[in-house]
């Protein structure tokens, strides 16, 4: 069985549409998306600044406009998947290939979903992920309590743990950390996600949910927060609010993909940061990100008709 995964925010780069440009099905859903929010995503992918790309209430649809896109190109080749996983964001476009919701919809939720955490944070809060490598969460969770204002985001391998919060606290964690000689990297995220400081979103977002109809998933859809199956659209629903602010358990996630059959995995969006967090997590299935290997690998996987 084969399994896609979609990335989040954070995943985008300058240009990450260019490879794509050549396909109808990729080309057109860009023009669909960019009438759809009225806006111009061809110039914003062109001539954007990596600081407009960073943009919450721009880059989630854009991540979801370009990963449904890429998406579109395979099923034209002929690719049949059995699950997919998001990561954070990548959940929408998960939505997408399960059929749960409309391409419109996502784009109209991932959209109020960034502008929703601009407006309830504010365009001087100042704050994000980091990366804390080597360490496994009970260690991480240990250094925290001496920085109680910054919560675990992401479990994205065993000894890949993200932490998020004020930009002011995590700096006194990466001191800690640097004085200890633990390797941390910051992400490429303008807004601490998956923490304490959206929960007041919650309940907006909740509420803006409502008014859409979800569809039962016509294949396999893991919840990264639950890391288990959802069989119903509003099961999917009620979960989307509430991983604001929970933790995106990637590793035991792909271990559930993992379980219900899966030996194939395949990255569909820009970069590859899922196909090798997976390799790490499962290294005795085949893997492959799209965005870095090309069409070509799909003969390799043998899942095309």
């Amino acid at each position: 069985m084969l399994a896609l995964l979609f990335p989040g925010q954070g995943s985008q780069y300058p240009g990450m549409h260019k490879k794509w440009l050549a396909y109808k099905a990729f080309s057109s859903t860009l023009e669909e998306a960019g009438d759809y929010l009225k806006l111009n995503l061809l110039s914003l992918l062109e001539e954007g600044s990596g600081e407009q790309l960073q943009q919450t209430s721009l880059a989630q649809p854009l991540i979801l406009t370009v990963s449904y896109g890429i998406l579109k190109v395979l099923k034209e080749k002929g690719l049949k998947e059995g699950a997919v996983l998001g990561h954070s964001l990548g959940s929408y476009t998960a939505l997408l290939a399960s059929g749960v919701v409309s391409f419109e919809d996502g784009l109209s939720i991932t959209r109020k979903r960034g502008e929703m955490v601009e407006e309830l944070l504010g365009r001087d809060f100042k704050g994000g992920l980091v990366a804390v490598m080597g360490l496994e969460e009970t260690s991480v969770r240990e250094i925290l309590n001496n920085h109680p204002l910054l919560d675990i985001t992401n479990v994205n391998a065993p000894e890949q743990i993200v932490v998020g919060g004020k930009e002011e606290d995590i700096a006194c964690l990466m001191v800690e950390l640097k004085e200890k000689r633990i390797r941390a990297v910051k992400l490429s995220v303008s807004h601490p996600f998956h923490t304490r400081y959206l929960k007041e979103m919650v309940p907006l977002f909740e509420q803006f949910l409502a008014g859409f109809s979800f569809q039962t998933p016509a294949v396999y859809y893991i919840s990264p927060s639950l890391a288990q199956v959802l069989e119903e659209g509003e099961d999917v629903k009620k979960v989307l609010a509430q991983e604001l602010i929970t933790p995106v358990h990637f590793v035991n996630s792909l271990r559930k993909v993992r379980e219900l059959g899966a030996d194939c995995f395949l990255e569909v969006g820009p970069g590859d940061v899922l196909s090798r967090l997976t390799k790490r997590v499962l290294p005795e299935v085949k893997i492959a990100s799209i965005d870095s290997e090309g069409l070509e690998v799909l003969g390799r996987l043998g899942y095309v008709s």
